[in-house]
Formats: structure tokens, C-alpha cells, sequence
């Protein structure tokens, strides 16, 4: 099973437009990542401003069967008044796609989930659309505590996976729940797919002494190496990757095609990594926090995948 999967946040764009969409490069790295035998996509409305979900129609759905590619795609609940509104947004969404159904589907940003649940009768939507087959996977991505997690998953079963932000200073950092959310998803034996896997493109940059200290004890780049690491996690089902450029894509695809997960020694720099990192300048760098509803062009990091 191929892990990688292409997210489609940040594509190439024309004069720093994001809803003008590169539609000739994106294409192209469609057809290359299809090509190498990965074929997962996520998507979102909120993604380019409104127009990333129309490239799945424009160029997915135009020059492939859907029976050879699947489409991750997310409810903005934070758009909605009451039940109406989702259920005609569901439908806009399909169109706009133009797929019959949506492999997975997930509510993002859980941060008030429980309350969106209990007040637009998510789960009962949910299971009706999954009851007609208009969606395959349910899907919930935490970005809130692990005990509002734990409960949502506890009290109700129509979830098939959770979307969390893993990557190796994340998951060491015990300022955050991350790990503790992770815990929670492995208790419920519910599968993960890992968003975020480089902090918003910060992990590409780590200082000097970091990557010597990777490349000594593994040979690694920064890049393979956070990459190994999520990989090295059997729970971890997917790792989402928004790649910008045909060169980002060729490299992840290489990357994940020789894949090996670290080993016990190659694990035991994490620490000496981390505590660089901490020490240096760059610990002051804000970082994608997936806190707004869209990623804007002036992201504070460079390299946002």
C-alpha cells in the first residue's frame, strides 16, 4: 500500500493568485503521480479559495476512472446555519467534483465538534450519505484535546478514521496533545492519516547542526528523515503531503517508493534533534497551525507541505 498521498492545498498557481490554479502543471503532476502507482487526493472546498475542488472534475475525473484513484474531501461545518445547508452543500460538492460518491469524507477543525454534532445531526447525515453510498470512509481531523477526542470517538461509531497533525517535534513536544490524541486513536483502533508531516515546511530547514547529525547517524535529508519517521509508526495509515512544484512531487514520490522506517539506533537522535532545534532561532518561527480555515499566500513558512 502506497502511504503517500497528494494534497492538494498548495498547487501551482499563476502571479501569486491562489485561485488561479496552474491547470497545465497541475496535470502534469497528476498524471505523474497516477503514473508512479499513487493514487490518493485531498482536497477541500476551502482550499485555493473555493477552486481546488475543481480540479478533481477538471482533471481527475476528465482522464481517469474513479475506480483507479480515490478523493478525500472535508464539511466546512463552520459554513452552515442548519441541517438544509449541509445537505445542499454535500450536493454542490459531488457537482463540483463531479463524482458520484466520496471516498473519504471528514469534518475538519475539531475544535467545537461535539457541539456541531449534537446541534446539525452530523451523525445521522453522516450515516444516511454513507447508507446511500455517497461516502465510503467517514473522517475526523482533531486539531482540539484528546479527551474531547476520546469522547467524540466513544459516543459515536460513524467514524472510520482520524486526520491528526504528526510530525516528529510535535508528537515530542509536551506542551501539545498530540501524542495524547494519537493514544486515543490507537485505543479506539480507528485508522490515522498524518497531515502536517514537515510543520508546515519548517522540518525542510532545520539548522546546520541538525543535519549533519541526520545525515552522520542515517545518510538522510531532512526531508526522508521526518518522512521515515511517521513511517516507522505502523498505526499511521496515510501521510498527507501538499506539494507545489513537479520536483516536490518526484522527489516525495521517490522518497516513499525505497521507504524504510528508522531503525532502534537511527530513533535514538530524535532527542539530540529536537533539543537543536529548541536551542536555535527557528524554534521562534510560526509555523503552519492550521488554525484558519484557509491557508492564505502569506503563510509565514516558506515551504508549506
Amino acid at each position: 500500500m502506497e502511504k503517500l498521498v497528494f494534497g492538494m492545498r498548495n498547487l501551482p498557481i499563476i502571479k501569486n493568485n491562489l485561485k488561479n490554479i496552474d491547470e497545465d502543471k497541475t496535470k502534469q503532476m497528476i498524471k505523474d503521480f497516477m503514473k508512479n502507482n499513487f493514487n490518493i487526493f485531498d482536497t477541500s472546498y476551502t482550499y485555493h479559495r473555493q477552486k481546488a475542488e475543481n480540479i478533481i472534475a477538471d482533471i481527475l475525473v476528465e482522464n481517469y476512472d474513479h475506480k483507479n484513484f480515490k478523493v478525500i474531501d472535508k464539511l466546512p461545518i463552520m459554513s452552515f446555519k442548519n441541517n438544509e445547508d449541509i445537505d445542499q452543500f454535500f450536493k454542490r460538492q459531488l457537482t463540483t467534483t463531479n463524482l458520484d460518491y466520496f471516498d473519504y469524507y471528514q469534518i475538519p477543525d475539531l475544535y467545537t465538534v461535539k457541539t456541531d454534532i449534537d446541534n446539525y445531526d452530523l451523525v445521522e447525515f453522516l450515516n444516511d450519505k454513507k447508507t446511500e453510498g455517497l461516502i465510503k470512509k467517514v473522517g475526523l481531523s482533531s486539531v482540539a484535546g484528546y479527551q474531547q477526542l476520546d469522547t467524540t470517538l466513544s459516543e459515536n461509531d460513524v467514524f472510520d478514521y482520524v486526520q491528526l497533525d504528526l510530525n516528529y517535534l510535535d508528537m515530542n513536544n509536551p506542551n501539545l496533545q498530540i501524542q495524547k490524541c494519537f493514544n486515543v486513536a490507537c485505543k479506539h483502533k480507528i485508522p490515522i492519516f498524518a497531515s502536517e508531516p514537515l510543520k508546515g515546511g519548517l522540518l525542510l530547514n532545520l539548522p546546520k547542526k541538525a543535519v549533519e547529525l541526520i545525515k552522520d547517524t542515517t545518510g538522510d535529508t531532512p526531508l526522508t528523515w521526518a518522512f521515515r519517521y511517521l513511517i516507522s509508526i505502523p498505526d499511521i495509515d496515510y501521510i498527507i503531503s501538499n506539494m507545489s512544484t513537479l520536483q516536490q512531487l518526484q522527489q516525495n514520490m521517490q522518497i516513499f517508493k525505497n521507504i524504510q522506517p528508522l531503525t532502534h539506533e537511527e530513533l535514538t537522535i530524535i532527542d539530540d534533534i529536537i533539543k537543536i532545534i529548541q536551542t536555535s532561532s527557528m524554534n521562534n518561527i510560526p509555523g503552519c497551525t492550521l488554525s484558519c480555515s484557509t491557508c492564505t499566500q502569506n503563510c509565514p513558512s516558506a515551504q508549506r507541505r
